[in-house]
């Protein structure tokens, strides 16, 4: 799968900096997610790297193929789709609730999207 080069992104994530995204292309990546992923209990014990790279999840960001988004109930990329826009900065209502008690990514997202904001 080919990855995009420096995506950012709805909620303002660096996608190129994110394990599930980088997954995609790098073995050792998908390795260590596949730990993470079993240790989650969302795969079995017996689930194979081969049959992760096969199934996945996979991301390829929010300006990806849809069907290759980490999660199909991302609130952010359903918002934006919703208000016909491609990133959350773009929306009258930025920053949202949705982002209170977000994790500190996601404070760095916003801060992110503040800039990109700021120079539109």
């Amino acid at each position: 799968m080919k990855l995009i080069e420096n995506p950012i992104a709805v909620c303002g994530l660096e996608c190129d900096k994110c394990d599930i995204y980088l997954m995609n292309e790098d073995e050792e990546i998908a390795e260590k997610m596949l730990r993470w992923f079993k240790k989650k209990s969302w795969r079995p014990e017996s689930f194979t790297i081969e049959e992760l790279m096969q199934e996945g999840p996979f991301c390829l960001g929010c300006r990806g193929d849809p069907e290759k988004h980490w999660s199909a109930d991302c609130y952010a990329l359903k918002c934006a789709k919703e208000k016909n826009i491609d990133s959350c900065h773009k929306c009258e209502d930025f920053v949202c609730d949705w982002y209170d008690g977000a994790t500190r990514k996601y404070a760095e997202g916003i801060e992110r999207l503040k800039k990109i904001q700021e120079k539109s």
